[in-house]
């Protein structure tokens, strides 16, 4: 079993091999407050593509993401939920005319 020893400086003695690195002090996962999201993490909350988030990002209809690595971005949950509150369409979305008519016509036939 191996004894370590907190030096003044922080750094672990090991009594045969010497001086190591700094002990790493890790933050517990409730350190970050604000959860984050992926791609898929997007997609899948709003119920779209991957694809499609990156159209409706293109489009200005999501926020802009954080970019961690070269290809890796991330968004802050509560902001894609904030933008797209206030980005969403009022009121509900309207029946599309020909799907209108085709329902009044099938009406009037099964009545007659």
């Amino acid at each position: 079993m191996q004894v370590f020893d907190e030096g003044e400086n922080g750094l672990r003695q090991d009594p045969q091999q010497g001086t190591r690195a700094p002990r790493l002090q890790l933050q517990p996962a409730a350190h970050f407050a604000r959860p984050v999201l992926n791609l898929h993490g997007v997609a899948e909350l709003l119920g779209v593509s991957e694809r499609r988030v990156h159209k409706l990002r293109a489009a200005g209809r999501l926020p802009e993401p954080i970019q961690v690595g070269p290809r890796a971005l991330r968004w802050f949950r509560d902001e894609v939920l904030a933008h797209l509150a206030t980005t969403a369409p009022r009121g509900g979305m309207r029946e599309p005319e020909q799907l209108a008519r085709s329902r009044a016509t099938r009406g009037s036939k099964s009545e007659g």
